[in-house]
């Protein structure tokens, strides 16, 4: 995530759009990572909606949230 706007936005939109509720979000100092729990029965949705997205995004179509 460093350097690079709207990752977070991005990851969270995904996760917003299966309606699953994020219930904690811890994120390291040297912005390296993010991480954040959903519940176990949003989990494999949530997955599946963050490669689709950011699979879009490496192969550079831009999401819109």
């Amino acid at each position: 995530m460093m350097g690079v706007p709207g990752i977070a936005a991005r990851t969270f939109s995904a996760v917003a759009a299966q309606g699953a509720n994020v219930l904690m979000i811890s994120q390291a100092s040297s912005e390296q990572s993010i991480c954040f729990v959903v519940p176990e029965s949003d989990a494999r949705g949530v997955a599946m909606a963050l490669e689709t997205a950011f699979a879009r995004r490496s192969a550079g179509v831009l999401l819109t949230a």
